[in-house]
């Protein structure tokens, strides 16, 4: 509960509160009318509760919540809507339904690489994470503003009843492919399912012929060099023998699913006029659907579920993984590196890339200037929203793209939230191979034996 000490200064519906997550007052005592102000103690006490529970309900939500939302679930908390604290509540909250505590802005922190701090919603200073309630309201505020770049994650409607139903599919073809000394044969199949309406996407599953169930594996695959590849590489079936992760999981028995990105494999969907603000998000939620098709095959255990990717499919990966807690053990291939060691390492000196529209997030570009100072979320966090869950993360040392000194930051950074879940000392393990970018066969190696003790298989 808010101390009601804090009395009139931080008041009436939110003001104080939301000028300080927004860096900026939004308006002063002499702005609000008489019905704003609270002048008795007893009302000083009942309007801090009020406040601290309407803050705590909108900062729980997905964003754009309408006045009768905001009513209701303060009348199901027992306030009368007829009283004019309650109005001033509402009204305010109505009114600043576009400011960060409903969605429009990002919460702003001093330094999104400190993932030890937290910001009270109606407090202006951040506090030391001490205990695992404050690290969960650190992290609804990391997974709002993820959103705030790369569009609203579908929480309700129509689209978010879809999540975790059934995901009917056709299998256009069928094979055995033969390789030697691999640990079992695996069922290939082609096939197609619907992610959301008026939308197909191909991918290939693979089935080892184990007994059942058996853990699975969701495996993005990378910015292939032909754009047509896409998730036939992680298959085996073209691009990189180095990145075949998909077809030798499967073979060391994993059920495997790798499905085209939107831009690849022949893979068409209009992103923008369909309603996304980035293709990221896009590919978040067709990650997320293919995961829905894994858990609903009788051959595999929906509780030993990981994701596994290199370079796009490596920070995809890491973004299915916050949204989506089914993933147990996630595997980063160069995958990431903090924003603001890449600017300083790419020839372009700014974050031009990220922001592509074809591929990823163009409100890097439009709302945050390619500038990693104005971006409200870094991998540092990432990784942290992905604690207790275990990582393994492959960053080469000669890698162009994603510079290790960033990877080693983050790694370190999110290691203090692993520390405070109670999880062990290696649950991110990091590998640093002398070699550019690449998942060369030793650290893959490496990798599977990491997913076998998480998965136990």
């Amino acid at each position: 509960m808010v101390s009601p000490d804090i009395g009139r200064q931080r008041l009436e519906p939110l003001v104080h509160a939301m000028g300080g997550l927004l860096g900026q007052p939004l308006e002063d005592d002499a702005a609000l009318s008489p019905e704003q102000r609270i002048s008795s103690g007893a009302e000083k006490a009942e309007s801090d509760d009020l406040l601290e529970l309407t803050a705590r309900f909108l900062s729980s939500q997905s964003g754009g919540q309408t006045e009768h939302d905001i009513q209701s679930f303060l009348s199901a908390n027992g306030h009368d809507l007829t009283m004019p604290m309650t109005r001033a509540v509402v009204q305010r909250a109505q009114l600043e339904r576009c400011s960060a505590i409903l969605g429009a802005k990002p919460l702003a922190y001093r330094s999104h690489s400190d993932v030890s701090v937290v910001r009270h919603l109606l407090a202006s200073q951040e506090q030391p994470i001490l205990d695992v309630e404050q690290w969960q309201e650190r992290r609804r505020h990391i997974i709002h503003n993820m959103q705030v770049v790369m569009g609203w994650f579908p929480s309700t409607g129509a689209k978010a009843r879809e999540l975790h139903a059934p995901v009917p599919f056709d299998i256009l073809s069928q094979n055995v492919p033969t390789t030697p000394d691999c640990a079992c044969k695996v069922v290939m199949q082609k096939i197609r399912f619907c992610p959301e309406e008026q939308d197909q996407v191909e991918g290939w599953l693979l089935i080892p012929q184990v007994s059942s169930p058996c853990p699975a594996v969701l495996c993005p695959h990378q910015t292939t060099m032909n754009p047509q590849t896409g998730k036939d590489e992680p298959a085996g079936l073209g691009g990189s023998r180095e990145l075949c992760y998909a077809l030798e999981l499967a073979q060391l028995g994993y059920v495997t699913l790798t499905i085209d990105y939107p831009g690849f494999g022949g893979y068409s969907f209009p992103v923008y006029q369909r309603g996304y603000a980035s293709v990221t998000m896009k590919g978040i939620w067709n990650h997320l659907r293919a995961v829905d098709l894994l858990v609903g095959l009788p051959q595999v255990d929906s509780e030993r579920i990981g994701a596994l990717g290199h370079s796009l499919g490596g920070h995809n990966s890491l973004f299915l993984a916050v949204f989506d807690p089914r993933i147990k053990v996630i595997g980063t291939s160069c995958g990431f590196t903090s924003f603001a060691r890449y600017v300083e390492t790419v020839p372009q000196k700014d974050l031009s890339v990220w922001a592509w529209p074809e591929k990823y997030m163009p409100r890097i570009s439009t709302h945050f200037h390619k500038d990693p100072a104005c971006m409200p979320f870094e991998f540092h966090e990432v990784l942290a929203a992905c604690a207790p869950r275990h990582i393994f993360c492959n960053a080469p040392l000669g890698d162009e793209n994603f510079d290790v000194q960033g990877v080693r930051a983050c790694v370190q950074a999110a290691g203090s939230i692993y520390k405070l879940l109670g999880s062990p000392p290696d649950s991110i393990e990091l590998h640093t191979p002398n070699v550019g970018h690449d998942f060369p066969k030793e650290v893959r190696r490496l990798c599977y034996a990491f997913f076998g003790k998480q998965l136990k298989i």
